[in-house]
């Protein structure tokens, strides 16, 4: 599994058994703009009308760990996104 570079995560690859594994970057400062969630509205959507590209919804999902399930957020939750 490939992640992304951009993302908070990195790739490691444990010596013992080959296996790969995500281990989590440094903190640094991102800028970003607060966003109210409306009716049925989605990370990748999101992503697709702010990035133009649904894929980058992991730019989204990985500034606002306190979203547990992005596929459901409760109308009314503010959320930063990424600029």
């Amino acid at each position: 599994m490939a992640l992304n570079t951009g993302s908070r995560y990195t790739t490691k690859t444990n010596d013992v058994d080959s296996a790969i594994i995500a281990v989590r970057k440094g903190s640094s400062s991102v800028k970003y703009t607060n966003y109210v969630v409306k009716s049925s509205e989605t990370f990748e959507n999101i992503a697709n009308r702010i990035y133009r590209d649904p894929n980058l919804y992991w730019k989204i999902a990985d500034i606002n760990p306190h979203v547990k399930f992005p596929d459901l957020i409760p109308i009314g939750t503010t959320i930063r996104i990424p600029s």
